[in-house]
Formats: structure tokens, C-alpha cells, sequence
């Protein structure tokens, strides 16, 4: 097993058993359309901002995220999804 695999085996395992998280795509075909190149997304559904950041500080994920920094360059974002008409971007700049 890779580490890439090891990683992505721990995380999915880690999320899923404990912090009800719900995949949405995770190492799936996808087109880089503007910006840089990724190799890969993960895309996950948490019941919550909080939840989503209770996973990534988790003494498990911590435990882990070592192998995806040290193998891979990334960047984790986290979106809180619908938000009101008055809080999304496009009403925001104009």
C-alpha cells in the first residue's frame, strides 16, 4: 500500500467511524478547469462547521495528517455550504 493509500484508507476510516462524515467524492475522475493542477479532491459533508473541525483536530486525524503533508502538496478548505443570500460572495462585492 502507498502511502498516498495509507493515508486516504486512515482518513476515510477515521471520518466515517466517528465524526459522521459523509462522502461525496473522494479520489474520483474530475477537470482541473481554472487555477492549478490537484491531483486529487475530497469532498465530505459534515453535520456541521463545527463537526467538520472537530474531525480535522481530532487526536485520530492528527494522529495521520502527517503522511498526507510530508507525501503531498494540499490545501484543506472548509465551506459552510448555503448560506443566506446576505452572507454569499456575489451579494457581498456588489
Amino acid at each position: 500500500m502507498s502511502r498516498h493509500e495509507e493515508c486516504d484508507s486512515s482518513v476515510k476510516a477515521h471520518s466515517v467511524k466517528y465524526l459522521a462524515a459523509e462522502y461525496l467524492a473522494a479520489d474520483t475522475p474530475f477537470e482541473v478547469l481554472e487555477g492549478e493542477n490537484v491531483e486529487g479532491v475530497f469532498l465530505a459533508e459534515w453535520p456541521s462547521m463545527q463537526a467538520a473541525k472537530a474531525w480535522y483536530d481530532s487526536p485520530g486525524h492528527k494522529a495521520i495528517r502527517h503522511v498526507r503533508r510530508d507525501n503531498a502538496e494540499h490545501t484543506v478548505v472548509l465551506e459552510t455550504g448555503a448560506a443566506p443570500p446576505e452572507e454569499r460572495f456575489w451579494n457581498r462585492i456588489r
